[in-house]
């Protein structure tokens, strides 16, 4: 998978659009605490609500986009 800079998570952007267009990221999610009520809200919403950092949260996200590996696996060597 290649990477984009088009392929950023924003603030602005919908939970439930993030979600569905890159499933890989349910799991950052889950571990910052975003639940379904929040699903349509923008990123800066639910930073708000969640009392976490919005920073923090979009790192995270694009973290797991970077890597092409989904959350909670080990990226494999290639040969």
């Amino acid at each position: 998978m290649t990477f984009r800079f088009a392929d950023l998570i924003r603030r602005d952007m919908l939970v439930r659009d993030i979600r569905n267009r890159h499933p890989q990221t349910r799991e950052v999610f889950a571990r910052f605490g975003v639940r379904t009520p929040c699903w349509d809200c923008s990123l800066a919403e639910v930073a708000h609500r969640s009392d976490v950092s919005l920073e923090e949260l979009l790192a995270a996200l694009n973290e797991v986009l970077a890597s092409g590996v989904p959350e909670g696996e080990e990226p494999r060597e290639e040969s």
